[in-house]
């Protein structure tokens, strides 16, 4: 769903339902670089999500990582060839979606399935700056790509982001001022 946020190539690696490092770019292999370069420890072993099909270059990039499942819409052949050696890699191809993911969102629950609307984040246009200061269109970019991320992190999350790209992901503390302690030492 993460890879799905944005219109652009993109490219999510998440690991225990958490963004490891995430980025998109012109290229595929341009995005999976620098998501995996946003926390080479915490992607290890991570699923890495494409929006886009996964060329050579991508391909070329996930081949010296260690990932264990590789999720986009569909692959080159020269991508396929690149990556079918790597030994316990999946990979899967989800053309897409029987509803969008901008739409509903089902959780499973005890004895039944939750079915919501889906938590889609405010267009950078409908910002509202409160500084003395507005942020500058680069800012208010990053500012979009950050909280997109953060939407796919679990309760308490912090993202730090420099234009289209991660530097450090943490969700799951016990308070938001420890995600963000954490997010900076990432």
């Amino acid at each position: 769903d993460l890879a799905g946020e944005f219109a652009r190539p993109a490219c999510a690696i998440v690991k225990f339902a958490n963004p490891a490092g995430a980025a998109w770019a012109e290229r595929s292999g341009d995005a999976a670089r620098l998501a995996y370069a946003a926390d080479p420890a915490g992607c290890t072993g991570g699923v890495a999500a494409f929006n886009r099909e996964v060329d050579a270059d991508a391909a070329k990039v996930l081949a010296t990582e260690y990932i264990e499942c590789v999720v986009a819409p569909d692959y080159t052949t020269d991508a396929l060839d690149t990556l079918r050696p790597k030994k316990d890699l999946r990979l899967v191809r989800l053309p897409s979606l029987l509803l969008s993911a901008r739409e509903v969102d089902m959780k499973t629950i005890s004895g039944g399935v939750l079915v919501q609307d889906r938590d889609n984040p405010t267009a950078p246009e409908h910002f509202k700056a409160v500084s003395k200061r507005s942020p500058s269109d680069l800012e208010t970019a990053a500012l979009d790509f950050a909280w997109r991320v953060a939407k796919h992190t679990t309760t308490f999350a912090a993202v730090l982001a420099r234009g289209t790209a991660t530097l450090g992901v943490a969700g799951g503390q016990a308070t938001r001022l420890d995600a963000v302690r954490l997010a900076i030492v990432k």
